[in-house]
């Protein structure tokens, strides 16, 4: 029972240190009369900087050490890499019949510069340090791995706040939890999380200049034919998800 309640506590802390974060540093962005790209940029590196620093002072208090995140070389595989990029595309696929039935994504994006940077090349950094660093490793405390991915991953994709990407948002953040678990680096997660915005802000961008590119498809056969494939690839990557976490809480229970 205390476990659960710990768990209730540090995901109410999490969020209460999240939206507070946004808050500050919206303030004192616009105090400074700070707008724009450039505003959206130190806004978002400010509150995120905020959440990185208050939970891990958070876990330090709470649990008496910080764990910290593995940066192992391993990252660097390009075949992960590339399954990674695959399954990207078969969640983004397999969840498009869902998706098309809820609001559209109301999100506008800048078309400068520094908002292109921080969509996709600071945020998934920053994303993955806070959510399958800091958050994934504070829970890792109280429940098991495939908990604190479920978890971490129900808070990564809540945050957006838009219901059109959440299903799709915790499908990648569970993603991004196993092969930070599979190869025990960070790096593997961040560079599949600038893969994926950097798809995610094209679409966006192609969206607004014409019709969704799923019509591109054209044939009706041909889209049901990878629809179907698609979605027998997220099945198997979700066996495979459950598998490894299952090794890796009985890993632990026999490290005691």
């Amino acid at each position: 029972m205390k476990r659960v309640v710990n768990t209730i506590q540090t995901l109410i802390l999490f969020v209460v240190i999240f939206i507070a974060s946004q808050i500050l540093a919206s303030i004192l962005i616009g105090t400074l009369h700070i707008s724009g790209d450039v505003g959206f940029m130190l806004s978002y590196i400010l509150s995120m900087g905020l959440v990185y620093l208050l939970t891990t002072l958070y876990e330090r208090a709470e649990f008496g050490k910080v764990r910290l995140i593995r940066k192992s070389a391993k990252g660097f595989d390009p075949m992960a890499v590339f399954v990674g990029v695959i399954l990207l595309f078969a969640i983004s696929i397999t969840l498009w019949p869902l998706e098309n039935l809820m609001p559209g994504d109301g999100r506008v994006f800048g078309d400068g510069v520094y908002t292109l940077v921080t969509v996709v090349i600071i945020s998934p950094i920053i994303e993955e340090l806070i959510f399958r660093g800091r958050l994934y490793n504070l829970l890792s405390h109280t429940v098991s791995p495939f908990m604190s991915a479920v978890l971490s991953s129900v808070v990564f994709a809540t945050i957006h706040l838009e219901p059109v990407i959440i299903i799709g948002g915790f499908l990648s953040g569970m993603l991004f939890s196993y092969m930070y678990l599979l190869k025990r680096s960070i790096i593997l997660p961040i560079i599949l999380h600038i893969c994926n915005n950097t798809i995610a802000y094209g679409l966006h961008v192609i969206s607004y200049a014409g019709k969704p590119l799923m019509e591109y498809i054209g044939s009706e056969h041909y889209y049901l034919s990878i629809y179907i494939t698609s979605s027998i690839l997220v099945l198997i990557f979700v066996g495979f998800m459950i598998k490894r976490f299952m090794k890796e809480k009985r890993a632990m229970s026999m490290r005691g």
